[in-house]
């Protein structure tokens, strides 16, 4: 494949990486909380993309960096993402701040959120071999 095409679509495959990661609005859960449990929703969905954007870039770097197949790259940065978001401290979890109810919404959110997420790391691991 032309060098050129395969950057091009690396780049267009973790534009959309991007995308799926960035928080979005959720308007039934964010309308059911208070003014400080709306600081703290805020606070904690810009938190966990941050480490989730810090964990893809440390994975790809590595990715690039090893001297083997290009599937085996992608392993490793599918295991590298994942470990370093889990790993990764997080400074609160939402259902510490919320009632019974909220906490129903908020399973809706959490449910939505994931699916977002796996989309962005197959999208980011689609990348991974054109970019090596």
């Amino acid at each position: 494949m032309n060098v050129c095409v395969s950057k091009t679509l690396a780049l267009g495959l973790l534009s959309g990486s991007l995308m799926c990661a960035m928080p979005t609005n959720h308007v039934a859960f964010e309308n059911s909380l208070t003014f400080p449990q709306t600081r703290v929703w805020k606070l904690i969905q810009y938190e966990r993309f941050y480490i989730y954007m810090v964990s893809l870039a440390i994975a790809l770097t590595v990715a690039r960096s090893i001297r083997a197949h290009p599937w085996q790259r992608v392993l490793c940065m599918m295991l590298l993402v994942a470990c370093l978001y889990i790993i990764f401290p997080k400074s609160t979890y939402m259902r510490h701040h919320i009632n019974k109810e909220q906490n129903e919404l908020l399973h809706d959110v959490y449910t939505q959120q994931r699916l977002r997420y796996h989309g962005s790391i197959v999208l980011a691991i689609m990348a991974t071999p054109l970019i090596c």
